[in-house]
């Protein structure tokens, strides 16, 4: 039959086996770096003098390329001559992670910039009757460059090390005259340490020397208090059923309290001066003195006028002017003065309340809001009267219980929780209310 591709005989005689057996071929491998052949297609061996050709590649033909030579061609074909056109490869480079690639008719495949590892490459064609070819395969290795190769390694331990060894004789140089340095340093302050030791050693005896003589003073000054003071015993004498809680803060005390009578009358006070320590210690005695003339020498008993008294003569004798700037030194005080007689209580305050309890009810008579000593307000003080009852009890005192820092939470006392501890114990004999007092105090100072 005569066809446009030429003359075709058709023999049915002639069985054609489409299902024929055939290999890929690799025809020739190429470096394209500088276009050196590797491969010309023929693997063959030697065996016993004799050399042949074989299908696959001999170990000795496996080549090791260095890593400039890591860009490879490799050329491949197919035995197999019908419709040559037609014949589709698919091939793959292991080593790189690459997968087979789809069937193509190119018949050649370029890989550049290879890394360094051990490379098949392998390829496999297929006929136009879609009959596959048993593939062939590349086998080859590239070598790491210099700079990552085992003998560049032993060279980079062998330099950091170095380097650590250099590293370390330098630091232990520097070391070594930092050391001297700093042992010339410590001699000069040593000398300069025992020298200014001794120094202090001299000025910490001359200062316990001041110190003892000064609380020498102190101690003597608490017995000029103690003695001006009235004792409770003396209050006692006057009011026995009565008690006193005095606990200074100091050894001398910024508090005072104080008691007299004239004729009918019992007149007691409860005080609290301006500072602590031996600056209230020196107030607390200008009123006790001053109370003494008052009450005792001038024979006054109404309490709002003997804390007009002696306002005036507290601030005569700290020569208080009012003057922007100045000392408002003074003191904050309670003053009752009982009439047996009349069975009545006068009260007046300088700040500081009295607290009465009648019928388990407690009543708060509050004081002026301004001290004895100079102040913006200089009003008279207010009188109160109280006509008393059977079992009627009387509580002054300074705010240096409410003001005690302790508890759980470190606050202070405050006046509400001394109401409410005076409420709890008002029953009880006075020598039992003072102990539970005293015994409330040490608990919540030491909480």
């Amino acid at each position: 039959m005569g066809t446009t591709d030429g003359l075709i005989r058709y023999n049915e005689n002639i069985n054609k086996n489409y299902k024929e057996e055939y290999y890929s071929l690799i025809r020739k491998v190429v470096l394209i770096d500088n276009d050196s052949v590797l491969f010309m297609g023929n693997n063959f061996e030697t065996d016993s003098g004799n050399v042949k050709i074989v299908i696959n590649q001999a170990s000795t033909l496996k080549p090791t390329l260095p890593f400039r030579y890591n860009s490879i061609r490799f050329d491949f074909t197919a035995p197999f001559y019908e419709f040559r056109d037609k014949i589709s490869y698919s091939y793959q480079l292991e080593g790189n992670g690459s997968k087979l690639t789809q069937w193509t008719q190119e018949h050649y495949q370029e890989y550049t910039n290879l890394k360094e590892g051990d490379y098949t490459f392998r390829v496999k064609a297929r006929n136009v009757y879609g009959t596959e070819s048993y593939p062939a395969q590349y086998i080859f290795t590239i070598l790491p460059p210099w700079y990552r190769s085992v003998v560049a390694y032993v060279i980079y331990a062998i330099s950091a090390l170095l380097l650590i060894w250099l590293t370390a004789r330098l630091y232990s140089y520097r070391l070594k005259r930092e050391n001297i340095r700093l042992e010339g340093i410590i001699t000069e302050r040593t000398a300069e340490v025992v020298r200014q030791r001794d120094e202090i050693e001299n000025k910490n005896t001359v200062l316990e020397y001041q110190k003892k003589e000064i609380e020498d003073s102190i101690r003597y000054a608490r017995r000029i208090q103690s003695a001006v003071i009235p004792s409770e015993k003396d209050c006692q004498d006057l009011l026995p059923e009565s008690f006193v809680f005095f606990r200074p803060l100091n050894i001398v005390s910024g508090d005072f309290y104080w008691i007299g009578r004239v004729e009918s009358k019992i007149i007691f006070t409860a005080a609290d001066c301006t500072g602590h320590g031996v600056p209230g210690a020196i107030m607390s005695m200008l009123g006790v003195a001053f109370l003494n003339e008052i009450v005792n020498e001038d024979h006054i008993t109404e309490p709002d006028i003997i804390l007009n008294n002696l306002r005036n003569k507290v601030i005569q004798a700290l020569q208080q002017q009012g003057i922007s700037g100045e000392a408002r030194d003074g003191m904050d005080i309670s003053i009752i003065s009982l009439d047996e007689t009349e069975k009545k209580l006068y009260f007046a305050g300088a700040y500081n309340p009295l607290i009465m309890i009648r019928n388990e009810e407690v009543f708060v008579t509050a004081g002026d809001k301004m001290p004895v000593g100079i102040y913006e307000k200089m009003n008279p003080f207010t009188r109160h009267e109280i006509n008393l009852e059977k079992g009627d009890l009387f509580y002054m005192s300074s705010d240096g219980l409410e003001d005690q820092f302790g508890g759980p939470e470190g606050k202070k006392f405050k006046a509400v929780r001394f109401k409410q501890l005076l409420q709890e114990i008002h029953k009880l004999p006075m020598k039992a209310q003072k102990e539970l007092i005293e015994k409330r105090f040490e608990e919540w100072k030491e909480t």
